[in-house]
């Protein structure tokens, strides 16, 4: 719902997702975005770090047969971002690493569109925020332009940390007492691999 809700900012929302598994997110922003472009990597690259055949099946299995959907399978530690242009919109979801992190941070920097796009980074926190994963904060922080560090912001209950150019009142510390509740609609519907 946070990511779907941050594309629709965007009248025509190009979004770029670093780290795709299944690509359910991808699919979600298809829905309304122009174009998305995922970087992730390669089957031989998953396979030379030793994932499974059935992990290697099944990457992309949301995302692969959508038009407006291009998957570009490198690393992203060795992509050339220059090459695919600007976002108004980019979620971060790979190497979880100090290193993966601030490496796809600097990246995601240069090729914002302008002012107004977004950054999104999944699993910086649990899903109260109140227990850090200091490795990706610190990969964040270390990667983010240090005039840009005013924006970066916890959206609470996820898990996740967004930088937007924009102030916000904002609490200090994290409550673990709930203040909002969600209602969701969830349908089931039968998934046929293509």
């Amino acid at each position: 719902m946070l990511l779907k809700g941050l594309a629709r900012k965007f009248e025509e929302c190009r979004y770029l997702e670093i780290g795709t598994w299944l690509g359910e997110s991808l699919v979600n922003i298809a829905s309304i975005a122009k174009e998305c472009i995922s970087i992730s990597l390669s089957d031989k690259e998953l396979q030379l770090q030793g994932a499974t055949e059935e992990e290697i099946l099944i990457q992309r299995i949301f995302s692969k047969n959508l038009s407006n959907i291009k998957h570009i399978k490198h690393n992203s530690k060795t992509f050339n971002f220059s090459s695919i242009g600007k976002f108004d919109f980019i979620f971060i979801d790979g190497d979880h690493s100090y290193k993966g992190v601030k490496n796809d941070t600097e990246n995601a920097f240069k090729v914002l569109k302008d002012n107004n796009s977004i950054i999104a980074w999944h699993d910086y926190s649990d899903l109260t925020g109140n227990t850090i994963n200091w490795g990706v904060l610190a990969g964040i922080l270390d990667g983010c332009p240090k005039e840009n560090l005013k924006n970066l912001y916890h959206v609470s209950n996820t898990m996740c940390l967004i930088y937007i150019n924009k102030k916000f009142n904002v609490k200090d510390i994290p409550s673990l007492i709930p203040n909002k509740t969600f209602t969701m609609n969830v349908s089931l519907k039968e998934f046929k691999n293509q």
